[in-house]
């Protein structure tokens, strides 16, 4: 039988395998959609992958120092910005993808990797099972090896922008002693130092190169995490 995901609050979910409790100041699940108190989801999960993670020590040494460096200098502006994900497991790049698409996407999908010699990441994808979500609204377009997540260490990262002590989700609002948007700030300091923004309505990403990741190496590195 899968595991079973409850969330015991909006927000707070606890993961049998690692006993990771998500703090409630996210915006969402660890799963990357909305929950109501005490729901109850079940999934098959890829084995071997260490947890989700938000410690920028699980970034690449050069990228996360450049992180770093971008995060104390809008701390300069009076802007508080935290880090939400570093590394992300391809099997929860998978549940995020598979929760805004189709079956028939998704068999199309698995389909399409396992042409282009990806069976470990098409049976991630498949394995993961349905999942909830709204069709259409999709969360990511980055399947498992093609974002800078899914590599360890991360290549990634995301962030959120506190606001006394509250996250704020508003790329207009502005706050602090220079009266700046905190994603605005983050992602001019970012591109200052060489990193590059994720699209255009994704204000909390950032990566150390530009595109997808490489999804040959991720399918190399996925096969010797699960041993396939």
């Amino acid at each position: 039988m899968a595991p079973e995901y409850r969330f015991l609050n909006v927000g707070e979910l606890i993961l049998p395998t690692d006993e990771h409790v998500v703090e409630t100041w996210e915006p969402c699940g660890a799963e990357g959609y909305s929950v109501q108190p005490g729901e109850v989801f079940r999934r098959r999960v890829a084995g071997g992958f260490p947890p989700q993670s938000r410690d920028l020590d699980d970034l690449e040494t050069s990228f996360r120092n450049l992180v770093a460096e971008t995060i104390a200098a809008c701390a300069e502006f009076g802007v508080t910005i935290v880090p939400t994900r570093t590394y992300r497991p391809p099997d929860a790049q998978a549940r995020l993808w598979r929760s805004s698409r189709t079956a028939d996407e998704v068999s199309a999908a698995v389909a399409a990797l396992q042409a282009h010699g990806r069976p470990v990441t098409a049976q991630i994808l498949e394995g993961v099972g349905p999942q909830p979500g709204k069709l259409g609204r999709h969360v990511t377009n980055a399947l498992p090896g093609e974002s800078w997540h899914n590599i360890r260490p991360a290549m990634a990262a995301d962030v959120a922008w506190m606001v006394d002590g509250v996250v704020v989700w508003d790329t207009e609002r502005s706050a602090g002693a220079y009266n700046r948007n905190g994603y605005r700030l983050f992602r001019d300091e970012a591109t200052k130092r060489g990193l590059y923004r994720g699209p255009a309505w994704d204000w909390a990403h950032i990566q150390a190169a530009p595109g997808a990741a490489d999804a040959d190496a991720a399918e190399t590195y996925f096969a010797s995490v699960i041993g396939a």
